[in-house]
């Protein structure tokens, strides 16, 4: 076991004379660089897309529509594609609780406030209840957990390198898909 320090380590090398291993110190200039670097780069990028969307009117009105839409609730744009008969087609088949593109489905708590106690009985209402306060714990207490270990135990240690994601682009993809599944699980 070669331990090397922050300084680095001295190591003679027979016929070759005494080679210098850089230490953890060599590296931190370069990291701070590369991340200076990627803020500046990332910003600039921003800066640009809001300059080009305030600066061309076309993409400044659909902004101002969006942020309208957003504003008033509206959170999905009409397809293009579809003509009105389609559309019509569609927003019926939304409304339709027998079909897959059901707009509202159900859940634990409508099942609750529509199914009460003088309808099905204190028992299966009560199993129901009980399964809506596991619910409720986990949809509340998890992500408070997380969210509390993330800012109590974690530490910033800098941005990462965009090479990062492509190294460990498996790693990522799994964890993506785990909480995705988690997430669809309520």
């Amino acid at each position: 076991n070669v331990t090397i320090g922050s300084e680095g380590l001295d190591v003679k090398i027979y016929y070759f004379g005494t080679k210098h291993i850089p230490g953890s110190n060599a590296l931190k200039p370069e990291v701070k660089s590369f991340e200076r670097y990627t803020v500046y780069v990332v910003a600039g990028v921003a800066a640009f897309y809001f300059f080009m969307t305030l600066i061309i009117p076309s993409r400044r009105e659909a902004a101002m529509k969006n942020f309208k839409d957003m504003l008033a609730g509206k959170l999905e744009e009409d397809d293009p594609t579809l003509a009105p008969a389609e559309k019509e087609k569609d927003m019926e088949d939304r409304k339709n609780p027998q079909s897959e593109n059901f707009i509202a489905p159900g859940n634990i708590y409508r099942l609750l406030a529509v199914l009460h106690p003088g309808k099905i009985g204190f028992y299966q209402w009560g199993q129901f209840a009980f399964k809506a306060g596991v619910c409720a714990y986990m949809q509340l207490y998890l992500p408070f957990k997380i969210i509390s270990n993330i800012f109590v135990k974690w530490s910033f240690n800098g941005i990462k390198s965009p090479l990062w994601a492509l190294s460990q682009g498996s790693e990522f993809m799994t964890m993506f898909i785990s909480v995705g599944s988690l997430c669809n699980l309520f």
